[in-house]
């Protein structure tokens, strides 16, 4: 259990702020978006909401289950290994509308499945969000603009996939504001 609090307490909040930093470097409107915003705080809030919602940097989990279940008229025995896929369920258009464009602006984005739902949800949840809004604030506030140095489809994703998501470098320019 150490194991993987520890993990998760770090990659999982450094591969969030990476997304975001990302969506910021490849929407540049954004990023001078908050810096003009009169509610900053509402607004790094709804950034790391729509970003755990559109990257989900645990995009899917094993599981076992623990009884006869049966779902969408499959049947599955107990003690059979799932993967749950919440990176799925948060780009399902049922639930949110336009999935699969990064909105900062839609609602509901914070019932997001990133986090996980029920009695298994993550225990450092509002840690993670915490610290995401506060390394986002400090960027917004010192940075005037960021420019990705590599083509989107260049970016180095080998990471897991199932477990975790995340880029191995983020290769960026900064042009710092003056000051």
């Amino acid at each position: 259990i150490v194991s993987v609090s520890i993990a998760g307490g770090v990659d999982t909040t450094r591969n969030t702020l990476a997304f975001a930093l990302y969506t910021l470097a490849t929407q540049p409107e954004l990023l001078k978006r908050l810096q003009a915003s009169g509610d900053l705080d509402k607004d790094l809030q709804a950034m790391c909401e729509e970003t755990l919602r559109y990257y989900s940097p645990v995009p899917a989990l094993p599981r076992v289950t623990t009884v006869d279940t049966e779902l969408c008229g499959h049947r599955i025995p107990a003690d059979s290994l799932v993967f749950l896929c919440w990176a799925s369920g948060n780009r399902d258009p049922e639930r949110f509308e336009n999935p699969d464009e990064f909105s900062i602006d839609r609602a509901g984005s914070a019932q997001h499945l990133a986090f996980g739902t029920g009695p298994h949800v993550c225990i450092g949840a509002m840690l993670a969000r915490n610290e995401v809004k506060a390394a986002l604030r400090e960027f917004v506030k010192a940075v005037e603009s960021v420019e990705l140095l590599v083509k989107p489809e260049d970016l180095d994703m080998s990471g897991s996939l199932v477990i975790l998501r995340g880029m191995q470098s983020l290769p960026v320019r900064l042009t710092m504001k003056a000051g």
